[in-house]
């Protein structure tokens, strides 16, 4: 329920039961806490309705900080749990994403280069990085090409079937 609910675009929906579950999910399985972690930072920016009085499902900011510190903590275990390099720097991609939409640019750039670290054939990777470098040190660049980037990079990241 708990999938099928963040994949059907309701991730604040999808929280209780991805937290009953949890605590029978082998830590082993790093998967999982990616997900998690996924649903946890878009329930955090989730909106509700439509039009001009779309509000948030979360009803403060202290709970949307809450949503995104869990959603860091579940990155954390499975990045400890993810066995190969590819794995750990998918999770690091994740994370950066996430900072840099809590406008924390510096800290995912580091996780950028955190994961071309421990794996640098990742694709696409060292351009995003560069792009993202560029985007600190030259802000002009244009939104629409630093999210077409991130779409890119992104598709990598999405728990999904191992290639």
């Amino acid at each position: 329920m708990a999938a099928l609910l963040f994949r059907s675009r309701r991730a604040y929906e999808s929280l209780p039961f991805y937290r009953r579950v949890a605590p029978q999910i082998p830590p082993t399985v790093w998967e999982f806490h990616l997900e998690f972690a996924t649903a946890l930072q878009t329930a955090s920016l989730e909106t509700r309705g439509g039009g001009p009085r779309a509000s948030a499902p979360t009803r403060a900011s202290d709970e949307r900080v809450a949503l995104m510190l869990e959603s860091l903590s579940e990155l954390a275990r499975a990045e400890q749990a993810a066995p190969l390099p590819r794995d750990r720097a998918r999770v690091m991609v994740s994370r950066a994403f996430f900072l840099r939409v809590w406008g924390f640019p510096l800290d995912a750039l580091a996780e950028l280069h955190r994961a071309l670290a421990i794996d640098p054939s990742y694709p696409d990777l060292g351009p995003i990085a560069e792009l993202m470098a560029r985007w600190l040190r030259d802000p002009t660049i244009s939104t629409q090409a630093m999210e077409l980037a991130e779409r890119k990079a992104r598709s990598r990241t999405q728990p999904g079937p191992r290639r």
